[in-house]
């Protein structure tokens, strides 16, 4: 029976009126609504899991302590002066939490969107330097990206380093190939927009035009007015937020993540990332397109021999290339890190792809992925499909405290890492960490100090540690309230 249900699909979608690969009304039919479907992909059901303790309530938190601070110029993780990124991601949290009310969602939002806009201006891209076929295969392989797509799902800083990337590069090719200088504008903007989701990390393009310059045999492009100007206009953009934070906080600021701290400790062969990881890696998660990304990155190599392919062979090569050699003479590497990577090497994989379909099976081949994706998108919009992996461990805790420990009351943390505890309480319970201890001794010491109100998280494991150490055998330990992972206590009858 499904066998036959199949066969009729199959019938009904080459019974269709074939318009191969030409263009037309047709064929601009179904990009739009395969752009519909990843759009409904991106953006439904963002709210259904909660956020992961490191980077996304990270990021969610720091957005939401610029409402409660007030402060949008430094940012905060709670009260705590953070410089851990620059501002851009979070002020647009902020801006969505003031108007809808703080959730998972709108924490999410902006990176599900610059990931759609991602695909958007690399359709753009490939359809402007090569051709209507090979952009929609773009569109193909980047529909069924599903590291890239799981990302964009998330809140955090990636995606939107490459749609900073990617914008910049739509604004280079139109500059170089539809000659309008203007867009040199553009290409500085979105350098400076890399600045600001991730600091140096996304100024990429900084790299990539130079060095495409270079391949296509116009070195001196490098320094024209127009790319002279873009990058004066890109570094003054920038200097408008890092000039007075190196004013206020000095050399704290200059080494943080969001200045210099990521060249101050790049190294090749470190131990925390050797320089082939990044590719090894790459060649691991961008499956299935891993064969047809090699065989594209090998036509595109090809092409720079040949004068119809050179100059748009060099740029997707520079956009390559720069960014993985980035990511292999950094001193630490996370698989995160080769999101913006995946747009030039997917673009790789529709060449590819344009070489092995013919012209005369494109419209069969629209209709069928089109209808495939149709079905994948319902499913996911439908069914409780799992997206994602869940977020936090400690989620219970933070819908906890606040109906146990009175808001005046401090909450110290107990030997765990302090980024598991202070951005959910920030996020979800609407208060901050007072302190750490690291010890027995300093636990004690903290509820001998004084009377002040005081309640003590830990892990479950270490709060079993702690009531079995003999140095707590002068004090009592008042659960107030537990779980599998996590308790909250009290220090009480130290003697």
């Amino acid at each position: 029976m499904i066998g036959r249900l199949l066969g009729r699909l199959n019938s009904g979608l080459r019974s269709f009126p074939d318009t191969g690969a030409a263009p037309g009304a047709g064929s601009g039919l179904i990009v739009g609504f395969y752009f519909f479907l990843l759009l409904i992909a991106l953006l439904t059901r963002l709210e259904t899991l909660v956020l992961l303790e490191n980077d996304d309530m990270t990021h969610a938190a720091m957005g939401l302590s610029i409402l409660t601070t007030g402060d949008w110029f430094t940012m905060h993780q709670g009260v705590i002066v953070s410089m851990i990124k620059p501002p851009l991601y979070f002020w647009i949290e902020a801006a969505l939490f003031k108007c809808f009310g703080a959730s998972e969602y709108w924490a999410r939002f902006p990176s599900a969107v610059m990931g759609f806009l991602s695909i958007v201006l690399a359709y753009k891209i490939v359809r402007r330097l090569w051709d209507e076929k090979t952009a929609f295969l773009s569109l193909l392989v980047f529909s069924y990206s599903f590291f890239f797509l799981k990302y964009s799902r998330r809140a955090m800083l990636d995606v939107p380093v490459a749609f900073a990337t990617t914008l910049g590069i739509y604004a280079l090719v139109k500059a170089e190939y539809d000659d309008k200088k203007k867009f040199y504008a553009l290409f500085g903007v979105s350098a400076a927009l890399g600045y600001y989701f991730k600091g140096v990390q996304g100024l990429y393009l900084f790299g990539i035009a130079p060095v495409y310059f270079a391949l296509s045999g116009r070195p001196g492009k490098a320094f024209s007015r127009y790319f002279l100007g873009a990058a004066a206009l890109s570094l003054g953009l920038i200097a408008l937020w890092a000039a007075p934070q190196t004013l206020e906080h000095g050399g704290v600021f200059i080494q943080s993540q969001s200045a210099l701290g990521p060249l101050l400790n790049m190294g090749i062969g470190s131990k925390h990332n050797h320089f082939y990881q990044p590719f090894l890696a790459l060649l691991g998660i961008y499956w299935p397109w891993i064969p047809f990304s090699l065989f594209g990155l090998w036509l595109s190599v090809k092409g720079l021999r040949e004068a119809a392919d050179a100059r748009r062979s060099a740029l997707l090569l520079s956009w390559f290339a720069v960014i993985l050699l980035a990511l292999s003479v950094s001193s630490a590497f996370y698989l995160r890190y080769l999101i913006p990577l995946m747009i030039p090497f997917g673009i790789f994989a529709a060449l590819a792809l344009a070489r092995l379909i013919k012209d005369a099976d494109m419209g069969y081949a629209k209709r069928l992925s089109a209808a495939v994706y149709a079905c994948l998108v319902t499913l996911i919009v439908c069914f409780p499909v799992k997206l994602d992996r869940q977020g936090t461990e400690y989620f219970s805790f933070y819908r906890t405290v606040n109906q146990v420990a009175p808001k005046e009351a401090g909450i110290l943390l107990y030997k765990e890492k302090v980024y598991k505890f202070v951005d959910g309480l920030v996020f979800y319970s609407g208060r901050t960490l007072d302190k750490q201890v690291t010890d027995e001794e300093a636990l004690l010491a903290e509820y001998s100090a004084g009377a002040a109100d005081k309640f003590t998280v830990a892990s479950a494991a270490d709060f079993k540690e702690l009531a079995a150490s003999p140095k707590m055998s002068r004090a009592r330990l008042d659960v107030a309230a537990s779980s599998d992972n996590w308790v909250l206590f009290k220090v009480r009858g130290i003697k």
